[in-house]
């Protein structure tokens, strides 16, 4: 009859806690631990470690709606980040006309006033307008080749210059 005492009313409970250990190494703190225990150490040792679980499951959700936030914070930051690139290559696309027809204007007056007379100092005025026009040209183009770049669509081709007369070029333009 002792036994059968000791075995139910002390044995039993420890094996329940040891099951519920195993459970928690398993990562499963859903279940609890009965709390009807005639003996008040086992009772208070029940609801202490209740109380624990509860507390921990707390945190697992706290932290799982925490990373959920988080996840759809990144996503929207992403879907902006995006649309703003959509747009910015949309703004680039119109600027690019804008500028590159006026540009083009430009250099075609001047490829018609280089076949008039002109003194000395009107074929200067005429080079730095023509070296101006192409800076800008080449200036909008490296823009939208930035931009190309940011949206992974550039094409890089080989293509052979004249390190010299390029640097020579870009040195000597006018401030």
């Amino acid at each position: 009859i002792a036994a059968m005492y000791v075995s139910k009313r002390i044995y039993a409970p420890f094996k329940t806690l040891e099951t519920m250990i195993t459970r928690i190494k398993q990562g499963d703190i859903n279940e609890r631990l009965p709390e009807n225990y005639r003996n008040t150490s086992l009772q208070n040792l029940a609801i202490a470690f209740n109380h624990v679980l509860n507390q921990a499951a707390l945190r697992e959700h706290s932290s799982k709606e925490k990373t959920t936030q988080q996840i759809q914070k990144l996503e929207l930051a992403k879907a902006n980040a995006e649309e703003q690139v959509a747009n910015q290559n949309k703004f680039l696309a119109n600027i690019s006309h804008d500028l590159r027809t006026p540009i083009n204007g430009i250099l075609g007056i001047n490829s018609l006033l280089e076949n008039t007379p002109l003194d000395a100092r009107q074929q200067e005025y005429l080079r730095i307008v023509n070296r101006s026009a192409r800076s800008l040209l080449e200036t909008l183009n490296d823009v939208l080749d930035l931009s190309k770049l940011q949206t992974e669509t550039l094409t890089i081709s080989k293509t052979r210059f004249n390190l010299i007369a390029v640097s020579y070029t870009h040195l000597t333009l006018p401030t």
